[in-house]
C-alpha cells in the first residue's frame, strides 16, 4: 500500500527557513564532499569503511543500475 507523503510544501518551506533542512540533495552533498575530502571516511560501521570517494562511485553505480532497469525520475 502506497502512502502519501506528511511533508506538506507548507512544512518544507517552514523547516528550510529554520535551517533545519536545506534545498541540497543529499546526491549533491555527497558529490561535493567527493571533490573535497575523497580519502576521507563517509560511512563507516563495525564491517565496512567508505570513504566520500567510494560512496560517490557506489551512489552513482546504483543510481545507473536504476535508471537501466527503466525507474526514471517523475
Amino acid at each position: 500500500m502506497v502512502k502519501s507523503t506528511l511533508y506538506t510544501q507548507d512544512l518544507i518551506d517552514k523547516y528550510v527557513r529554520k535551517g533545519h533542512w536545506t534545498p541540497e540533495l543529499v546526491a549533491d552533498i555527497c558529490d561535493q564532499n567527493a571533490l573535497k575530502y575523497p580519502a576521507d571516511g563517509a560511512l563507516v560501521d563495525s564491517r565496512l569503511r567508505l570513504t566520500w570517494s567510494k560512496l560517490k562511485r557506489q551512489s552513482d553505480r546504483i543510481a545507473l543500475s536504476l535508471l537501466n532497469f527503466g525507474l526514471n525520475k517523475v
